[in-house]
């Protein structure tokens, strides 16, 4: 199961299954894993999985194409089994007039999981983490910067995969790090806990990205 899909309107559209997209498989992460990072966001890949290179559409000239949702991912040598980013505008989830910038603004994370939990799933428990972040220097002196929420969920899909999953929310988008796998190869060693443990890493950079 790869995580996320285009949000639709109303709850439970976050996590529906996505077409499959261009990718070149590049050599395999080590067996230790190693850190990856993306301009928005940081993670520690699982070691032993395969890097899927997402192929970014360009265009020479005229507006740029919208990048696909899924930006992230990467496979498990034997199949099955895969970790995946996905980031998605926050309005497109639940309207607000205002800019989303935790995923607390969503709820806790049992009312949370109403808009972000594929329907039919059966969740088997979640968690909370709050993380405080440094101040922000500027010409005038520190700010304080409100803390990074993160909701973590671990279910059973509706297709019979084992998913969890980490979530979090910052500039009016939605961040999705997610590990899913056959019941079978979750039980492995080399499978789940490695998953769940590069979803406890994903971190959202606090720093807004250049243009």
């Amino acid at each position: 199961m790869v995580l996320g899909a285009g949000i639709a309107a109303g709850p439970a559209a976050l996590l529906l299954p996505i077409p499959s997209v261009q990718a070149d498989t590049s050599a395999p992460i080590s067996s230790q894993g190693e850190a990856f990072e993306d301009d928005e966001y940081t993670l520690f890949a699982p070691g032993g999985f395969n890097y899927i290179d997402i192929a970014i559409p360009r265009k020479e000239v005229g507006p740029a194409p919208e990048r696909s949702p899924l930006r992230v991912r990467f496979d498990a040598q034997e199949g099955g089994a895969s970790l995946s980013v996905v980031v998605k505008m926050a309005n497109q989830l639940k309207f607000t007039f205002t800019q989303v910038n935790d995923i607390s603004a969503f709820g806790g994370p049992e009312q949370a999981a109403n808009l972000l939990l594929p329907r039919g799933a059966v969740l088997l428990g979640y968690s909370k983490e709050v993380v405080v972040l440094k101040p922000r220097v500027t010409a005038l002196g520190e700010v304080e910067v409100p803390p990074r929420t993160y909701y973590r969920y671990d279910f059973n899909a509706p297709n019979g995969e084992r998913v969890y999953m980490s979530v979090a929310a910052a500039r009016g988008k939605v961040f999705v790090c997610g590990g899913s796998a056959l019941p079978s190869q979750w039980q492995q060693q080399s499978i789940g806990p490695k998953l769940v443990e590069s979803v406890k890493s994903f971190r959202l950079k606090e720093a807004t990205p250049a243009a």
